[in-house]
Protein backbone atom coordinates (compact mmCIF):
# COMPACT_ATOMS: atom_id res chain seq x y z
CA UNK A 1 0.00 0.00 0.00
CA UNK A 2 1.85 3.23 -0.72
CA UNK A 3 0.37 5.49 1.97
CA UNK A 4 1.64 2.55 4.55
CA UNK A 5 5.68 3.85 3.20
CA UNK A 6 4.30 7.29 3.07
CA UNK A 7 2.29 9.15 5.74
CA UNK A 8 -0.68 8.99 7.10
CA UNK A 9 -0.86 12.73 6.85
CA UNK A 10 -1.26 12.45 3.47
CA UNK A 11 -4.68 13.43 1.88
CA UNK A 12 -5.90 11.21 -0.90
CA UNK A 13 -8.41 12.14 -3.88
CA UNK A 14 -10.25 9.45 -6.19
CA UNK A 15 -11.79 12.13 -7.86
CA UNK A 16 -12.77 10.74 -11.18
CA UNK A 17 -12.76 13.79 -12.90
CA UNK A 18 -9.72 15.19 -11.53
CA UNK A 19 -7.80 11.43 -12.76
CA UNK A 20 -9.18 11.22 -15.82
CA UNK A 21 -7.55 15.01 -16.48
CA UNK A 22 -4.50 13.46 -15.20
CA UNK A 23 -4.45 10.40 -17.27
CA UNK A 24 -5.78 12.09 -20.71
CA UNK A 25 -2.32 14.26 -20.00
CA UNK A 26 -0.25 11.93 -19.89
CA UNK A 27 -1.34 9.59 -22.51
CA UNK A 28 -1.79 12.74 -24.94
CA UNK A 29 1.90 13.87 -23.76
CA UNK A 30 4.24 14.27 -26.40
CA UNK A 31 6.48 11.65 -24.24
CA UNK A 32 4.40 8.99 -23.64
CA UNK A 33 6.14 6.30 -25.10
CA UNK A 34 8.81 7.19 -23.02
CA UNK A 35 7.18 6.98 -19.77
CA UNK A 36 6.17 3.80 -20.89
CA UNK A 37 9.67 2.83 -21.45
CA UNK A 38 10.50 4.08 -18.19
CA UNK A 39 7.38 3.05 -15.66
CA UNK A 40 7.89 -0.73 -17.22
CA UNK A 41 11.76 -0.41 -15.84
CA UNK A 42 11.28 0.49 -12.54
CA UNK A 43 7.56 -1.77 -12.53
CA UNK A 44 10.94 -4.48 -11.49
CA UNK A 45 11.06 -3.18 -8.74
CA UNK A 46 8.43 -3.10 -5.64
CA UNK A 47 8.54 0.11 -5.21
CA UNK A 48 5.75 3.44 -6.24
CA UNK A 49 6.24 5.22 -8.74
CA UNK A 50 4.34 8.79 -8.56
CA UNK A 51 4.00 11.76 -11.36
CA UNK A 52 4.33 15.20 -9.34
CA UNK A 53 4.94 18.71 -10.10
CA UNK A 54 3.53 20.26 -13.42
CA UNK A 55 2.51 16.60 -14.54
CA UNK A 56 -0.46 16.87 -12.03
CA UNK A 57 -0.68 19.93 -11.38
CA UNK A 58 -1.31 21.44 -14.83
CA UNK A 59 -4.25 18.93 -16.03
CA UNK A 60 -6.06 19.95 -12.91
CA UNK A 61 -5.97 23.33 -13.63
CA UNK A 62 -7.56 22.30 -17.01
CA UNK A 63 -10.35 20.39 -15.57
CA UNK A 64 -11.57 22.83 -12.91
CA UNK A 65 -10.80 25.91 -14.89
CA UNK A 66 -10.02 25.19 -18.76
CA UNK A 67 -6.72 26.70 -18.92
CA UNK A 68 -4.46 24.50 -21.08
CA UNK A 69 -0.87 25.33 -20.47
CA UNK A 70 2.25 22.65 -21.73
CA UNK A 71 4.99 21.76 -19.49
CA UNK A 72 8.23 21.75 -20.40
CA UNK A 73 9.24 18.38 -18.32
CA UNK A 74 7.35 15.84 -16.74
CA UNK A 75 8.66 14.66 -13.31
CA UNK A 76 8.57 10.97 -11.82
CA UNK A 77 9.14 10.47 -7.63
CA UNK A 78 10.42 7.47 -7.63
CA UNK A 79 10.14 5.82 -3.29
CA UNK A 80 12.67 3.98 -2.28
CA UNK A 81 12.52 3.72 1.50
CA UNK A 82 11.75 0.41 1.65
CA UNK A 83 14.99 -0.83 -0.28
CA UNK A 84 18.22 1.04 -2.27
CA UNK A 85 17.64 1.80 -5.66
CA UNK A 86 20.85 1.94 -8.15
CA UNK A 87 18.63 4.37 -10.46
CA UNK A 88 22.19 4.60 -12.87
CA UNK A 89 21.97 1.06 -13.35
CA UNK A 90 18.53 0.26 -13.54
CA UNK A 91 18.01 3.32 -16.60
CA UNK A 92 21.22 2.26 -18.08
CA UNK A 93 20.63 2.22 -21.89
CA UNK A 94 17.70 4.64 -21.69
CA UNK A 95 20.30 6.97 -24.36
CA UNK A 96 19.54 4.25 -26.64
CA UNK A 97 16.50 5.68 -27.52
CA UNK A 98 16.65 9.00 -26.04
CA UNK A 99 19.60 10.83 -24.69
CA UNK A 100 20.62 10.67 -20.61
CA UNK A 101 22.01 12.90 -18.08
CA UNK A 102 22.76 12.13 -14.58
CA UNK A 103 23.04 15.45 -12.67
CA UNK A 104 25.26 16.14 -9.58
CA UNK A 105 24.72 18.45 -6.57
CA UNK A 106 26.91 21.37 -7.03
CA UNK A 107 27.35 21.51 -3.18
CA UNK A 108 28.71 17.68 -3.10
CA UNK A 109 29.49 16.52 -6.31
CA UNK A 110 26.89 13.24 -5.44
CA UNK A 111 24.05 11.90 -7.72
CA UNK A 112 21.11 14.01 -7.48
CA UNK A 113 18.39 12.87 -10.34
CA UNK A 114 18.40 11.37 -13.38
CA UNK A 115 17.44 13.52 -16.77
CA UNK A 116 15.83 12.21 -19.94
CA UNK A 117 15.84 14.37 -22.24
CA UNK A 118 13.46 13.85 -24.91
CA UNK A 119 12.65 15.68 -28.47
CA UNK A 120 9.69 16.54 -26.58
CA UNK A 121 10.63 17.39 -23.94
CA UNK A 122 12.87 16.26 -20.17
CA UNK A 123 11.74 13.58 -17.90
CA UNK A 124 13.03 14.06 -14.31
CA UNK A 125 13.39 11.13 -12.33
CA UNK A 126 14.13 11.34 -8.55
CA UNK A 127 14.40 9.43 -5.58
CA UNK A 128 13.20 9.58 -2.15
CA UNK A 129 16.30 9.54 -0.63
CA UNK A 130 18.08 12.04 -2.68
CA UNK A 131 15.24 14.67 -1.73
CA UNK A 132 16.26 14.11 1.78
CA UNK A 133 20.08 13.91 1.42
CA UNK A 134 19.47 17.31 -0.60
CA UNK A 135 17.29 18.85 2.59
CA UNK A 136 20.15 17.66 5.14
CA UNK A 137 18.40 14.56 5.93
CA UNK A 138 19.70 11.70 6.39
CA UNK A 139 18.14 8.81 3.79
CA UNK A 140 14.52 8.58 5.18
CA UNK A 141 11.98 11.08 4.04
CA UNK A 142 7.88 10.35 3.66
CA UNK A 143 5.27 11.93 0.88
CA UNK A 144 4.19 14.58 3.28
CA UNK A 145 7.80 15.66 4.11
CA UNK A 146 7.95 15.58 0.06
CA UNK A 147 5.09 17.36 -0.28
CA UNK A 148 5.41 20.00 2.60
CA UNK A 149 8.71 21.05 1.13
CA UNK A 150 7.44 21.76 -1.90
CA UNK A 151 8.18 26.25 -3.71
CA UNK A 152 3.87 26.26 -4.04
CA UNK A 153 0.83 25.15 -2.68
CA UNK A 154 -0.83 24.17 -5.66
CA UNK A 155 2.70 21.69 -6.25
CA UNK A 156 1.87 20.06 -3.47
CA UNK A 157 0.48 16.78 -5.33
CA UNK A 158 1.93 13.73 -6.59
CA UNK A 159 -0.32 11.03 -8.65
CA UNK A 160 0.20 7.48 -8.52
CA UNK A 161 -0.96 6.26 -11.90
CA UNK A 162 -1.51 1.99 -10.65
CA UNK A 163 -3.87 3.13 -7.78
CA UNK A 164 -5.51 6.31 -9.53
CA UNK A 165 -4.85 8.04 -6.60
CA UNK A 166 -4.24 11.60 -6.01
CA UNK A 167 -1.81 12.22 -2.95
CA UNK A 168 -1.94 15.96 -2.11
CA UNK A 169 -1.16 18.14 1.44
CA UNK A 170 -0.96 21.76 2.65
CA UNK A 171 -3.72 23.00 1.25
CA UNK A 172 -2.90 21.54 -2.12
CA UNK A 173 -6.22 21.33 -3.87
CA UNK A 174 -7.89 23.77 -1.49
CA UNK A 175 -5.97 26.05 -3.44
CA UNK A 176 -6.93 25.40 -6.71
CA UNK A 177 -10.63 25.91 -5.72
CA UNK A 178 -10.09 28.60 -3.73
CA UNK A 179 -7.80 30.24 -6.17
CA UNK A 180 -5.43 31.50 -3.40
CA UNK A 181 -1.53 30.48 -4.25
CA UNK A 182 0.52 30.48 -0.91
CA UNK A 183 4.10 29.88 -0.15
CA UNK A 184 5.07 26.76 1.58
CA UNK A 185 8.70 26.08 2.65
CA UNK A 186 10.90 29.47 3.69
CA UNK A 187 13.85 27.58 1.79
CA UNK A 188 11.92 28.50 -1.66
CA UNK A 189 11.56 32.04 -1.09
CA UNK A 190 13.43 33.35 -3.65
CA UNK A 191 12.89 35.50 -6.69
CA UNK A 192 12.23 32.71 -8.65
CA UNK A 193 9.45 31.11 -6.66
CA UNK A 194 8.12 34.51 -5.79
CA UNK A 195 7.23 35.11 -9.84
CA UNK A 196 5.94 31.58 -10.09
CA UNK A 197 3.40 32.14 -7.32
CA UNK A 198 2.61 35.59 -9.06
CA UNK A 199 1.90 33.68 -12.41
CA UNK A 200 0.03 30.49 -10.59
CA UNK A 201 -2.44 33.26 -9.13
CA UNK A 202 -2.88 35.04 -12.73
CA UNK A 203 -3.95 31.83 -14.14
CA UNK A 204 -6.28 30.65 -11.51
CA UNK A 205 -7.95 34.54 -12.06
Amino acid sequence: NALDSFSRQVKVSRDPKLVGAINDYLVGSLFYKCLEVLLSRLDRLDVDQLYWGSAVSLPILKQMYGIKAEPSDTDILVNDSRQEIDLRRLLSGLGNACPTKFVCDPKDGKFSSLKWITEDGTIDITAFSIISRLRGGNGYISLEDVLRGCDLTTSALAYNPKKEEIYYGDGALESFRSRKVDILSATYHTPVTLMCRVVSTAMLG
